[in-house]
């Protein structure tokens, strides 16, 4: 992580160190992947549909160590969302990569802070903006939270994959 000190008189760090945005980029993933795991044993975490949208590729070009493919009916970011993943996740995982759009996203920033694991971020629709922040927004008790967390350690987001998503998600992105 770099670390510097700001005029604002705080010290900050920044852990994301690539950001591949563009057409095809799920073809640099592996590369991507493989530079940022420390043993090779990396957990894809994703739902059935951003396996469907982006998940099933990634698995064809890159030997992951787990996968965990979550329920995507009734799934949210919260404590049992992140139960679920923290109950099957192996525990010599060395990097996760988040397949999906905000509650994988923040699921996974969560439990990668819990476990101080990094993770890289694999967006699959721009419906959120936060695929780089160091927070993730959850429910937690029944109370909306802006939990402390992780950023990614890089992002891979293909536009071939998020400019198929229906414009209600776009614009939710946008706005």
């Amino acid at each position: 992580k770099d670390i510097y000190d700001c005029k604002c008189g705080h010290i900050h760090t920044i852990s994301l160190k690539k950001i591949v945005c563009e057409e095809n980029a799920l073809e640099l993933a592996p590369g991507i992947i493989a530079e940022f795991s420390k043993n090779n044993k990396v957990t894809m975490v994703c739902d059935d549909n951003t396996y469907i949208a982006a998940g099933k590729t990634l698995e064809e070009k890159f030997d992951f160590y787990q996968i965990i493919k979550l329920d995507s009916n009734g799934l949210h970011a919260n404590e049992k969302g992140v139960e679920m993943v923290l109950n099957v996740v192996k525990p010599d995982t060395d990097l996760f990569v988040a397949v999906g759009s905000g509650t994988i996203h923040d699921i996974t920033r969560y439990v990668a802070a819990q476990k101080n694991i990094d993770f890289v971020s694999v967006p699959t629709a721009p419906s959120v903006d936060g695929f780089v922040s160091t927070v993730a927004a959850m429910t937690w008790n029944g109370a909306k939270k802006t939990l402390s967390a992780v950023a990614p350690i890089a992002m891979v987001a293909d536009l071939n994959i998020i400019a198929k998503k229906k414009k209600k998600l776009i614009a939710a992105g946008v706005g």
